[in-house]
């Protein structure tokens, strides 16, 4: 894997507003925030899914912020992919991660479904469709959500030098603490 300067992992489950918030990011937006993370100038940092890190093919990537969905690349046998190997590549990590109730996930789901899969009833196009309906099953039991989680910040308390925040996603106005 790759060797990386500067690293921010923009983290949380699926409908956090991972993608909310790095598209607003990189469009300039939330001036404060960007500059709380170093992120100053947008348009100098590589963008990539957890799932793309395998194709970087640069052996230093010198400013690089990772989407990283907990929901879907945490497992058991492999915790959290790709993030322990990416932690002891990176000079300067900070971890922003998306706090969102379960109540407000599942509703997030529910609208999603609704949005992206009513049009394509028609078209017979239902893989993401199951995807998502497990999503909103899971979380309807809060603790699966609060399991995560603690997961993921127990990973992060055995990574040495990271810098930790949380966003509380639920509202419009955002709030960061920093955790460590």
């Amino acid at each position: 894997m790759f060797y990386t300067n500067q690293l921010i992992v923009i983290g949380g489950p699926s409908c956090a507003g991972k993608t909310f918030l790095l598209n607003r990011i990189q469009q300039a937006d939330f001036p404060h925030l960007r500059k709380q993370l170093g992120l100053d100038n947008p348009s100098s940092w590589l963008y990539v899914g957890a799932m793309n890190l395998p194709y970087i093919d640069q052996p230093i990537v010198e400013r690089l912020v990772v989407h990283y969905d907990f929901y879907t690349h945490y497992s058991q046998e492999n915790e959290f992919k790709y993030l322990r190997e990416l932690m002891s590549n990176s000079h300067t990590k900070t971890i922003l991660t998306l706090s969102v109730s379960p109540e407000l996930l599942r509703r997030r789901v529910t609208v999603r479904i609704i949005k992206r899969f009513f049009p394509l009833l028609f078209n017979r196009k239902f893989k993401r469709l199951g995807q998502l309906l497990n999503q909103e099953k899971t979380y309807l039991d809060s603790s699966n959500v609060l399991d995560l989680y603690e997961k993921w910040f127990d990973f992060f308390e055995q990574c040495s030098g990271v810098n930790h925040w949380l966003l509380d996603s639920s509202k419009s106005n955002i709030t960061v603490a920093n955790l460590r």
